[in-house]
């Protein structure tokens, strides 16, 4: 952000404490996400959750919830650098190529229109 949308935030987040707040767990999440370590990553977990403990906005309590839920499965992203980011891609890419091509009858086609789509992807 530039300087002049800097201090339009700061504005917003000075009209609304719940606002403030909202915005200093996403910030707390978003460096949780962009630690390159299991330490470091548990470390900030549980500031963040301790922070949404303090602040007790509902969205942010289930989000707490849903981390501490899965805390092995979140830590372990850190352990494996490997994501099914493009499986899941590729699998909504078909998912949509899908339902553009309702009422299609001719499946060679359909198949051909999907390894078309894939290929561009």
């Amino acid at each position: 952000l530039d300087s002049e949308e800097l201090e339009q935030v700061a504005n917003m987040l000075s009209l609304s404490k719940e606002l403030a707040q909202a915005y200093h767990l996403k910030e707390l999440a978003y460096e949780l996400f962009a630690s390159l370590d299991v330490y470091t990553a548990k470390k900030k977990l549980l500031a963040f959750k301790m922070a949404v403990q303090v602040a007790n906005l509902a969205p942010f309590n289930k989000v707490a919830s849903t981390y501490t839920q899965w805390e092995k499965e979140i830590l372990n992203a850190f352990d494996v650098p490997f994501s099914n980011g493009y499986t899941e891609g590729c699998n909504n890419r078909i998912k949509v190529t899908k339902r553009v091509a309702y009422g299609m009858r001719n499946y060679e086609r359909f198949k051909k229109r999907i390894l078309h789509t894939m290929v561009q992807y």
